[in-house]
């Protein structure tokens, strides 16, 4: 978290018709189409902060079991 700018170098050097989007994957087998192809770089770095954004986890119960549900 708070270094989303290293995102910018990357897209800075697509061409300029060249489009972006963001797709993720977890262990558990969930996927997600996060952003649709776009040319707005701003869009793809706001959702890839979202998307890469820790979250809690918490043990109990079954510690075992991935993904929740």
């Amino acid at each position: 978290m708070g270094k989303e700018a290293l995102f910018r170098p990357a897209l800075d050097h697509l061409d300029e018709q060249d489009m972006v989007g963001v797709a993720h994957w977890c262990d558990n087998g969930e996927t997600e189409l996060d952003l649709r192809p776009t040319e707005d770089r701003d869009k793809a770095i706001e959702v890839l902060t979202e998307t890469i954004k820790p979250i809690s986890f918490h043990i109990g119960g079954n510690s075992d079991a991935v993904g929740g549900g």
